[in-house]
């Protein structure tokens, strides 16, 4: 977690999954948690840890736990779930969504995660929410530009244009998506 952040309720949880995931450097936390990290006010109701895909199984194993290929609305999951303190985590290997997306971890992910245990880093997290773009509740444009907004120094463009490639979204949404995602943080002060 953040330096000075004290382990309670989901932070807890946080605390203990280097022990129950294991120390390699092979899984990173994500999704609302990662954005508190990254200073959005929100609360999670879940923790989300995005893991190599050839290290799903392996998680998995060690966690007792089979690796399962399920829909979440528009999105197919490869991913297993554990309960920690009530908690549900859910460990992630690869997400489909429908037009050739693939989003999964890579080294250049977990090379740019920082804190203990690592954190997906703010342009990773701007990629998949431009990419998973969820309306209500979610409204994971709205959190893309708020988490852009709150980079002390400045979102790079060039590494988010990158992992959008990555994930297989075309060139032209590539540079709609951060377009659109560039005049919302220069309109707001």
């Amino acid at each position: 977690m953040a330096p000075g952040v004290e382990c309670s309720g989901w932070r807890d949880v946080l605390c203990q999954l280097p022990t129950l995931l294991g120390h390699e450097a092979e899984w990173m936390i994500s999704g609302s948690c990662a954005m508190v990290w990254h200073g959005l006010t929100i609360e999670p109701n879940d923790i989300d840890v995005w893991c190599m895909p050839d290290h799903l199984k392996h998680l998995a194993d060690r966690c007792g736990e089979r690796v399962s290929q399920h829909q979440k609305a528009a999105l197919s999951l490869e991913s297993f779930e554990i309960n920690v303190s009530g908690w549900r985590v859910e460990i992630v290997g690869r997400v489909y969504k429908e037009g050739g997306i693939l989003m999964s971890v890579d080294r250049d992910m977990l090379m740019e995660a920082r804190g203990h245990p690592l954190v997906e880093s703010v342009e990773d997290l701007v990629a998949e929410l431009l990419v998973l773009d969820r309306s209500s509740p979610k409204f994971d444009f709205r959190r893309a530009v708020t988490l852009s907004k709150a980079q002390r120094d400045g979102l790079r463009t060039q590494y988010v244009r990158t992992r959008l490639r990555r994930f297989g979204v075309t060139p032209s949404e590539v540079e709609y998506k951060l377009d659109l995602l560039l005049a919302q943080l220069a309109a707001q002060p």
